[in-house]
């Protein structure tokens, strides 16, 4: 699995909602999603690794840490219970 460490790229609204000590992201395809998803859920949790999944090169979602999920949907304004 191919690891990178990013910045945002996308100015400071997104630099508020991206965590610098989370500064790792991989890309698997979905069919490598599916094969390792026990590993790349534990890196989520454990390691704080972000993991986007790709469709022939498109990406198509992103699994993040829990708790990175919260931050975001709280800084969007709308708050979940998980």
């Amino acid at each position: 699995m191919k690891t990178e460490s990013r910045g945002s790229p996308h100015g400071s609204s997104a630099e508020k909602l991206y965590d610098p000590a989370v500064a790792k992201m991989q890309r698997l395809s979905v069919e490598n999603a599916r094969k390792t998803f026990g590993e790349v859920l534990r890196k989520a949790a454990e390691e704080k690794l972000h993991t986007v999944v790709t469709r022939h090169g498109a990406d198509m979602g992103v699994l993040v840490p829990v708790e990175d999920y919260k931050r975001y949907r709280e800084q969007d304004g709308d708050p979940t219970e998980l």
